[in-house]
């Protein structure tokens, strides 16, 4: 399988970013909301390229040394090929050479291959957030990494995390 390759993405994305949103079990982003991303100062949209497509997103909000992980999604016919890890692991790497120190983000209770592909990131539960998914009022899990600790585990010895 051909490697993937980690581009900051641009507005000319947000059409290949909502077909991607449109194979997620619960799509909350709709066009103005992807948009606005691309206006916001604190935002960035990372992307994951596969053979010339996108294959998967990550929309990261940075404010001083905290990156907020606001939306991470693979396409359908990508899943299930490390590309979350890759996108997460490439993006936490340039974080921290840029400054962050922790990343924070919520995933449903009931998204547990999601749970274990942070945890194996180094994620930890903080917090949750009780109602917080507005489409079925299901419960947040807050999950915190340090990117200091993810960085002297996977990068600074030069192992990368193994795709699963």
């Amino acid at each position: 399988m051909p490697s993937p390759v980690l581009v900051t993405l641009g507005e000319e994305a947000i059409d290949a970013i909502l077909a991607i949103e449109q194979t997620v079990a619960y799509p909350t982003w709709n066009r103005r909301l992807v948009v606005g991303e691309f206006q916001n100062t604190f935002s960035t949209v990372y992307g994951a390229r596969l053979r010339g497509k996108l294959a998967g997103y990550l929309i990261v909000h940075t404010v001083l040394d905290e990156v907020h992980i606001v939306n991470l999604a693979v396409a359908e016919n990508s899943r299930r090929q490390g590309i979350a890890r890759f996108i997460l692991t490439s993006v936490f790497e340039d974080l921290f050479w840029s400054g962050s120190r922790k990343a924070y983000l919520e995933v449903r209770v009931s998204n547990t291959a999601a749970q274990h592909l942070y945890n194996s990131l180094g994620f930890e539960q903080v917090s949750i957030r009780k109602e917080y998914y507005s489409n079925n009022r299901e419960d947040a899990l807050v999950l915190q990494v340090d990117l200091q600790d993810f960085f002297e585990r996977y990068c600074a010895t030069g192992e990368r995390v193994a795709n699963e």
